[in-house]
């Protein structure tokens, strides 16, 4: 229940086929790694998500090989949450 893995194959029209994949792992429960790349546009991704009570943040990077380094965020607040496992 810790871990999750996911590949993916994407085809869009006039562009190649492109292979994705990427694992999770949460270290806490409240704190997940993530890591990822995809074939085309080479891409190479990698974050942390933080999960307290009803607000989830992450934080996240991308190296695309064209475009550079992209970080970016969010903030989330789920509402009408499940009750916590105890």
């Amino acid at each position: 229940d810790r871990g999750l893995f996911v590949a993916d194959v994407q085809k869009q029209v006039n562009f190649p086929v492109s292979l994705r994949g990427g694992i999770e792992y949460a270290l806490r429960d409240f704190l997940v790694v993530r890591a990822g790349a995809s074939s085309e546009p080479v891409t190479l991704n990698f974050g942390l998500g933080l999960d307290y009570k009803n607000l989830m943040i992450d934080f996240t990077n991308s190296l695309h090989d064209q475009l550079g380094y992209s970080p970016s965020f969010s903030l989330s607040y789920r509402c009408n949450a499940p009750p916590e496992k105890k």
